[in-house]
């Protein structure tokens, strides 16, 4: 049986109806497909990320540089050093739990690097 995108809309995972339909909304929007058309392959696309990564645990970074940053630095001198401000943190910016971490990593080591002396400078 070919499930529809309605009976995939009623039935699919949250995530994977999501992907149909910004994937659907965006072909219209910049291929300029028929909505239609635009479902389908929208569709195809979920089914073959399914088959191939279903039942996998992703993690879909937001894509944001882990240089030390404004808002890096400024997350980072907010912090109180406690996991849990961290995870509130993380949710204020717009972060990962993940990716806060990483920040909090990054400017911490650049912030050392800046105050400490390096023991072997390049000559």
């Amino acid at each position: 049986m070919v499930m529809t995108r309605d009976d995939y809309r009623s039935s699919g995972p949250e995530l994977l109806i999501d992907l149909v339909d910004k994937t659907t909304a965006m072909l219209v929007d910049i291929a300029h497909l028929p909505p239609d058309v635009a479902g389908s392959v929208a569709k195809a696309i979920a089914d073959a990320l399914r088959e191939d990564w279903g039942g996998q645990q992703i993690y879909i970074p937001k894509g944001l540089s882990i240089d030390a940053t404004e808002r890096g630095y400024e997350l980072y001198s907010r912090w109180d050093g406690t996991t849990t401000h961290l995870h509130e943190l993380a949710k204020e910016f717009g972060f990962s739990v993940q990716w806060a971490y990483r920040i909090v990593k990054a400017v911490r080591a650049a912030d050392v690097a800046r105050r400490q002396a390096d023991l072997f400078p390049d000559q």
